[in-house]
C-alpha cells in the first residue's frame, strides 16, 4: 500500500472560499427578495402621489454622535402610544433633509430634497429658529418643519435646482420670533 504524502496545503483554511460562498448566498437572498420586482413598476410607483415612502438617513455629527433623520409620508406605527394596525399614512411626504454648521460657525446650510416640484411650488417660511417647508402640487406635496440653531431670517439665501432646495442662513446668538416668507433665487 502507498501512503501519499500529505501536503502542508490539505490542512490550511481558506477564508476567502468562505467569503465567496457567502457572498454567493447573499447574492441569491437579493434575488429572491426582488423576485417578480421589476423597475419600471418603481418608476411609476414613484410618479404616484399616493404611493406609501418611507426611509432614513443615517450621518455623523460634529460631536461625533450619530444623526438619524427620517422622510416619506408614512410614520411608523410603534413610536409611542398603543401599536395600530397600520402605519399612520399622510398625504404629503417629508423630504430628506440635511443640516450643516459651517467649520467658522458663521452659517447653516440646510438641504433639501424635493424631486418632480417647480420652484413655484415651494413655500418657504422661518418663524424663530423653525423653517418651514411647505411643496404642493398635483402630483407631490411635501411638509418639514425643522428645528435650526439661531439664525438671521433676514440673511438668508435659497436656490432650488435638479429637485435640490439648498438654502443658507446666517448664524446669531440672539433668539428671533419673527415669521418671514423666504424668496426661492
Amino acid at each position: 500500500m502507498v501512503r501519499k504524502k500529505k501536503n502542508f496545503r490539505d490542512d490550511w483554511y481558506d477564508p476567502f472560499r468562505d467569503f465567496d460562498r457567502m457572498r454567493r448566498m447573499m447574492e441569491r437572498l437579493i434575488e429572491d427578495m426582488f423576485m417578480g420586482f421589476d423597475m419600471d413598476d418603481l418608476e411609476k410607483l414613484s410618479h404616484d402621489p399616493h404611493a406609501k415612502v418611507y426611509g432614513f438617513s443615517v450621518r455623523v455629527g460634529p460631536d461625533g454622535k450619530p444623526i438619524i433623520r427620517e422622510f416619506g409620508n408614512i410614520r411608523p406605527s410603534r413610536i409611542s402610544g398603543p401599536p395600530r394596525d397600520e402605519p399612520a399614512l399622510t398625504d404629503a411626504r417629508e423630504p430628506l433633509i440635511d443640516v450643516f454648521e459651517s467649520k467658522d460657525g458663521k452659517t447653516v446650510n440646510v438641504i433639501a430634497e424635493l424631486p418632480g416640484v417647480d420652484k413655484s411650488d415651494i413655500d418657504l417660511k422661518i418663524k424663530g429658529n423653525t423653517l418651514i417647508i411647505h411643496s404642493k402640487n398635483k402630483e407631490r406635496r411635501y411638509h418639514k418643519e425643522i428645528e435650526l440653531p439661531d439664525v438671521d431670517p433676514e440673511h438668508v439665501k435659497a436656490t432650488y435646482k435638479n429637485g435640490v432646495l439648498s438654502i443658507e442662513f446666517k448664524r446669531i446668538n440672539r433668539h428671533q420670533t419673527k415669521t418671514r416668507r423666504i424668496k426661492i433665487e
